[in-house]
């Protein structure tokens, strides 16, 4: 770099010996500063010329390190991010996995997972009927109706929540509670097949048993009921009917 600098002040030199003044010059000025400057030029030229490699190697490495730098950066925002996402992703996965594990009737397998996504996510109603769901399947009732009470209180109309805490009242034998829940479930969601279902039972037991039948027959009636419970349902109409029958007699 000072080669180039000394052959910079070289041509300044030359060029400041001649009158700029008037904007003339001699054919002979002209001529040596043409001649002086052509030298000058290509000396210039071919010490650029050497150092314009090393100059663009340091040029490339500069960059080259800025450009990972800024690699880094957006990788360290992202990470950020995805960090603060985890909890709710984590929260979402232990529920898929703990529903996969119910399906499998793995119920104490599953509620661990259901567990540890109500650590993560509290106030998420659906993850808190699932723990229900679980505590009812492993006998824990009151466990499930704790459970039941939370979902409804964080979602009031959560059809599936009020349905299932109407199945843990009328288990107890508060049957009344949970008819007055299973109407509340179908007000919602009028073509959910459970709370038909539940409320016959529940009107079965208080001995109402021409409500009872219309309900079990409402249940047979819909689409999206559990099918392989058929038989067993209309053999209890069967039953029940039967028993209105004596009952109509004797009365």
């Amino acid at each position: 770099m000072s080669l180039i600098y000394q052959a910079l002040k070289k041509l300044e030199s030359i060029r400041n010996g001649y009158s700029y003044s008037t904007g003339e010059h001699t054919a002979d000025g002209i001529n040596v500063e043409k001649r002086h400057s052509r030298f000058l030029v290509i000396g210039i030229l071919s010490l650029i010329g050497l150092s314009v490699p090393f100059i663009l190697y340091l040029y490339s490495g500069l960059f080259h390190r800025g450009t990972d730098h800024i690699k880094v950066s957006a990788r360290h925002i992202l990470d950020t991010q995805l960090t603060l996402q985890d909890p709710a992703t984590s929260a979402m996965a232990l529920n898929r996995k703990g529903v996969e594990l119910f399906k499998m009737e793995r119920f104490a397998d599953a509620l661990l997972e259901f567990k540890t996504a109500v650590e993560l996510e509290p106030e998420n109603p659906v993850f808190r009927n699932n723990l229900g769901l679980t505590y009812m399947k492993l006998g824990e009732i009151d466990r499930a109706e704790e459970a039941f009470r939370k979902a409804v209180s964080l979602k009031e109309n959560y059809p599936e929540a009020l349905n299932n805490l109407g199945a843990i009242l009328n288990k107890k034998g508060e049957h009344h509670k949970a008819i007055g829940l299973f109407k509340r479930s179908l007000e919602l969601k009028p073509d959910y097949p459970d709370p038909y279902l539940n409320m016959a039972i529940a009107l079965e037991q208080l001995g109402r048993y021409t409500m009872a039948i219309e309900r079990y027959q409402d249940f047979l009636g819909l689409k999206d009921r559990d099918t392989s419970m058929d038989e067993r349902i209309k053999k209890k109409i069967k039953r029940l009917k039967s028993l209105v029958i004596v009952m109509n007699r004797e009365g």
